[in-house]
């Protein structure tokens, strides 16, 4: 009996679908706005364009921004705008000819992602002397898709634009840099412009614009779209090159060359054959899979959890079809990682070609169908990755980052070495002086002078003098402590130079290691030259102003630029952490420094203040980021966690923490709850307390600082009467509106331009003070190095100020005249 045919039949029914699928089917299959954006390069790219430009807003909350992508592909006439909006049908296998590069999109339904991101979605394109235009508008998709069926055809419009009205358009396209003497008018309406190209315009941004973050985007525009000699693109105009790493190679492995079927394990030697083709190419075959490109490579230091990873991975498998990266949040390609050795695996990568898969890809082009392709595909990961495990754990063997450094310091003469430092902790036992860097251990605290230097005495015989590094916190202000009793060198990961060395310059430990080890011997070299320890101490305090001071300006941007960055943070962990960092450096904070880390804060501040009012005035305090992970969301009172923010603050010894996210309850329940907590942990904690700041006052703070004159005492107020971000917000609104009367930097650099001649070096704050003191004005020196440093926040890269004083790098008046316009702005 057959139950598919079975039975009389009555009518027949039609199967409708409600204009509603759109809506379910784009949020569904796209989780990311980088998602659209990168489908419209795919089609740029299909379009055989050579160039592509990617406009990305500066803020994208504006509500007239727009996301433009902009190529000189084959642009489209009447049939090719009928063709791009016949949902889940593409025709661009169906024209492919040999010898041209090969299409992504095979769908049809790459458009629907812009769904989104967007409300509105516009090309234009020339072809044939004509410009035609369409817009989608989902918004009317929306109204429709309300569950009511329609099985009415929609329509829109398609709209011939006269070269007058192109020009139009054109003219809200950003400018190039001054440098650049080439228009988007003249690329596309030039004398030298293509005669075929296309303007794709999402506007009407929604809320997940909001969470695309421009690191991230050009990270997947130069990772997973390709980049080659005939496709070139740009983001705001800048061109992007593939993505590089800069830390140090164990090696590279190729496809075919290096790993051949034998290194693919016993098992793979009948199916897999390496070949190297006409052009020296080499590569891989396999009956099932065809052939196979690509490399693998091994790095020294581990490739995931440092900046990078805010943007993009750089570790794990990197899987192409048709020259696209498929698994580009996937790192394990859906492989078990419990299988893969995360020490290996941290420090992997290969890039390998596959373009068989592309008839197993599902529609979001980023999932692959299971069956015999994938599972052939899987056995190969594992065999490569189980290949480069065997290489690098021989290679780990060799290159042990504490015996290395050990074996290079004891191999250098002892006359250079182990001499000098006992020298110089024999001084300090003898004149009983404690040393900046080396420290006897508790063993030694309770010996006599004469047991202390038989114990040195004993260190000239022993065989390694460094026995142990280790990168971590400490209390101490200094860049490292060395243990001579245990051998331990400690590197302090709080100062400010270590986190630039560790962040900005990815140093290795053997690198650390290898500072540390030059710090401590400079420390003995001074002692054993005979030099006061007066002065040895003023030496050292000077350098470790200098480290901090490289620190500071190693990447100096304007109070502006940084409130901005902080904004741009909101949905992003790892970003917002950096982010609020680089405000309280902003600020004026000393000893600003990123911690982050499981049960730890995620940075930590000192403010240093003068002794007044029979106290000190110093402080220090916690920061913690609170991100949203969806936008539109606020940062759940739970979440906030105010029991773990009170410990990490009194662990480390602050007075105050600050939380800091995009958005807090003001539900009454929730904020009431929030309220009292804090107001909890201040009764218990007396002269401690919990703020919390939103993102957009705190970035108003960062902002207006400068111009408002706000100073660290007046932030310390802050901390000690506001709880809630309501609190915080009235604060800041009231701090940053005050008027002052003129600013005071206009005459600080009045009087540095009058001294300017008069010294060779730094011009001295109290050189400052005595200055306008004989003109009639009264400006204490904390005053004075609180307005130079708002000085250094306005104009960053003309101004430097230490501890001591400050260095000019332009005649005064044109600081002058760029300090009027930064207040202005601000």
């Amino acid at each position: 009996m057959d139950f598919i045919t079975l039975g009389k039949e009555k009518k027949k029914i039609p199967v409708a679908i409600s204009y509603g699928i759109i809506s379910l089917f784009s949020k569904g299959l796209y989780k990311s706005g980088n998602k659209a954006i990168e489908e419209l390069v795919t089609n740029s790219f299909d379009a055989m364009a050579s160039n592509v430009y990617v406009e990305f807003p500066d803020d994208h909350t504006d509500k007239d921004a727009k996301i433009v992508v902009i190529d000189d592909g084959e642009g489209m006439d009447d049939s090719g705008f009928e063709n791009l909006w016949k949902v889940g049908k593409s025709y661009k296998r169906e024209h492919e000819i040999a010898g041209r590069r090969k299409s992504i999109g095979k769908f049809g339904i790459g458009k629907l992602a812009t769904y989104i991101l967007a409300s509105k979605l516009t090309h234009i394109s020339k072809r044939d002397g004509k410009f035609l235009a369409t817009t989608m508008d989902y918004e009317d998709i929306d109204k429709e898709g309300d569950g009511e069926i329609r099985t009415k055809e929609r329509k829109i419009s398609m709209r011939e634009l006269s070269r007058e009205e192109v020009e139009k358009v054109i003219q809200q396209l950003p400018e190039f840099p001054p440098g650049d003497r080439t228009t988007y008018n003249d690329k596309l309406l030039g004398v030298r412009a293509s005669k075929t190209w296309t303007i794709a315009i999402m506007s009407k941004l929604k809320d997940l614009a909001r969470g695309v973050q421009r690191g991230r985007l050009r990270w997947i525009l130069e990772t997973a779209m390709p980049l080659r000699d005939d496709f070139n693109i740009f983001l705001n105009r800048e061109k992007l090159k593939p993505s590089k790493i800069k830390f140090e190679k164990y090696g590279k492995w190729v496809l075919g060359k290096d790993i051949k079927a034998k290194e693919l394990g016993p098992t793979a030697s009948d199916k897999w054959e390496a070949l190297k083709d006409g052009k020296k190419n080499y590569f891989l075959t396999h009956p099932e899979l065809g052939k196979i490109w690509g490399y693998a490579e091994l790095y020294k230091d581990i490739l995931e959890g440092g900046k990078s990873d805010t943007t993009g991975r750089s570790n794990g498998f990197f899987v192409y079809v048709r020259e696209r990266l498929v698994n580009i949040e996937d790192p394990y390609f859906g492989l078990d990682s419990n299988k893969l050795w995360h020490g290996t695996f941290s420090r992997f990568r290969l890039v390998i070609h596959i373009d068989s898969l592309d008839e197993e890809l599902r529609s979001s082009r980023e999932v692959v169908q299971e069956g015999v392709l994938m599972n052939t595909t899987n056995n190969l990961l594992y065999s490569v990755f189980n290949f480069l495990d065997k290489e690098y754990k021989k290679k780990k063997k060799q290159d042990d980052p504490d015996r290395k450094t050990t074996a290079r310091v004891e191999g250098v003469a002892r006359s250079l070495t182990r001499r000098p430092i006992l020298y110089a902790l024999r001084r300090s036992i003898e004149e009983d002086i404690s040393l900046k860097y080396m420290k006897f251990g508790e063993i030694s605290k309770s010996k006599d002078k004469k047991q202390a230097l038989e114990f040195l005495s004993s260190k000239t015989k022993e065989g390694e003098f460094f026995k142990e590094f280790s990168v971590e916190p400490t209390g101490d202000q200094y860049v490292l402590t060395f243990d001579i009793e245990t051998g331990r060198v400690v590197i302090n990961s709080l100062h400010p130079y270590i986190c630039l060395l560790m962040g900005d310059y990815n140093l290795n430990p053997a690198q650390l290691q290898l500072f540390a080890v030059s710090e401590i011997l400079l420390e003995a070299y001074l002692y054993e030259a005979g030099i006061a320890y007066s002065q040895i101490m003023d030496i050292l305090e000077t350098r470790d102003e200098i480290f901090r001071e490289l620190a500071r300006t190693s990447s100096r941007k304007s109070a502006y630029a940084i409130a901005q960055n902080l904004c741009d943070s909101a949905n992003d962990e790892k970003k917002l952490e950096q982010a609020l960092v680089e405000c309280f450096e902003s600020l004026g904070f000393y000893d600003v420094a990123p911690i982050s880390g499981k049960g730890e804060p995620d940075g930590i501040a000192s403010a240093r203040l003068p002794y007044s009012d029979g106290k000190h005035q110093s402080y220090k305090a916690t920061l913690e980021a609170k991100s949203k992970q969806k936008p539109g969301k606020k940062v759940s009172a739970a979440s906030v966690g105010v029991s773990d923010i009170a410990r990490h603050r009194n662990d480390y010894g602050a007075n105050f923490a600050v939380v800091v996210g995009p958005d807090f309850p003001t539900t009454k329940g929730e904020s009431s709850a929030l309220v009292k907590n804090l107001q909890d942990d201040r009764n218990k904690n007396k002269g401690k307390g919990i703020t919390v700041i939103k993102i957009e006052d705190l970035a108003r703070l960062v902002r207006l600082a400068p111009a408002s004159q706000v100073s660290l005492k007046d932030i310390k107020n802050l901390f000690e009467t506001c709880l809630s971000p309501e609190d915080s917000k009235i604060w800041i609104e009231n701090s940053t509106a005050k008027k002052r009367g003129p600013h005071p930097i206009i005459g600080i650099l009045n009087a540095v331009a009058e001294m300017q001649g008069q010294y060779d070096n730094i011009i001295e704050y109290a050189h400052i003070a005595e200055n306008l003191r004989q003109k009639g004005i009264k400006m204490q020196k904390p005053e004075i190095i609180n307005n130079c440093h708002a000085l250094k926040q306005l104009v960053p890269n003309l101004v430097d100020t230490t501890s001591e004083g400050i260095n000019i790098y332009q005649n005064p008046k044109k600081i002058i005249e760029e300090v009027t316009r930064a207040l202005e702005k601000s």
